[in-house]
């Protein structure tokens, strides 16, 4: 089976299916594609450590370590 890790854990370039986002942000990450059984793919961070921009449902989209780290995902592919 395969492990269940933070999104905030996706190495660069990796692939990974979401299986858990946060309840109270539900909406908001919804709205940006980050939903369960999308495929979520970490493009590439920010030198100073800032947001991480993410690949979801053909739209590159940055998020802070601190929302990343509360959507869970599965890694996909080569990747698993």
């Amino acid at each position: 089976m395969n492990r269940i890790i933070p999104l905030c854990e996706l190495r660069p370039h990796a692939a990974a299916r979401i299986v858990d986002v946060p309840e109270d942000e539900r909406d908001r990450l919804y709205a940006l594609g980050f939903h369960e059984g999308a495929v979520v793919t970490r493009l590439f961070s920010a030198p100073s450590g800032g947001p991480t921009a993410y690949g979801v449902r053909g739209a590159a989209v940055a998020l802070r370590r601190s929302d990343a780290k509360r959507i869970f995902v599965v890694l996909e592919g080569a990747w698993a």
